[in-house]
C-alpha cells in the first residue's frame, strides 16, 4: 500500500507541497521517457531521428526545438546504457 507521500512524489493527484503545479506530471513523463528508451529499440530509434516530436508526445511531452536537439545529443549515451541492461524489454 502506498503512503501519501509515495503518491504525491511519484504521480499521485496532488502534487507535494514543495513542487510546483505540474511537477509530477513532469517528473513521471521524464522517468517514462527514460524507461521506454532504455528497453525499445524502437522507440530509440524514433528518438534518434525517426520522428522525435511524435514520440514525445506519446509520453504526453510536449516537446522544445530545444528539447529535441538536446535527445538527439543524447541518444548515443542512451544506447551505450541501454546495451548494460541487455534483453530487458518493456512490459505490455
Amino acid at each position: 500500500m502506498s503512503s501519501d507521500y509515495d503518491q504525491q512524489k511519484y504521480g499521485g493527484d496532488q502534487p507535494s507541497s514543495d513542487e510546483p503545479q505540474g511537477g509530477s506530471g513532469q517528473e513521471a513523463a521524464f522517468y517514462a521517457l527514460v524507461g521506454r528508451a532504455l528497453v525499445d529499440p524502437a522507440f530509440r530509434d524514433q528518438l534518434r531521428g525517426g520522428d522525435p516530436t511524435a514520440a514525445l508526445k506519446s509520453l504526453g511531452i510536449e516537446p522544445t526545438r530545444e528539447m529535441v536537439d538536446a535527445m538527439g545529443q543524447a541518444m548515443g549515451e542512451v544506447d551505450r546504457l541501454s546495451k548494460h541492461f541487455g534483453d530487458v524489454q518493456a512490459a505490455t
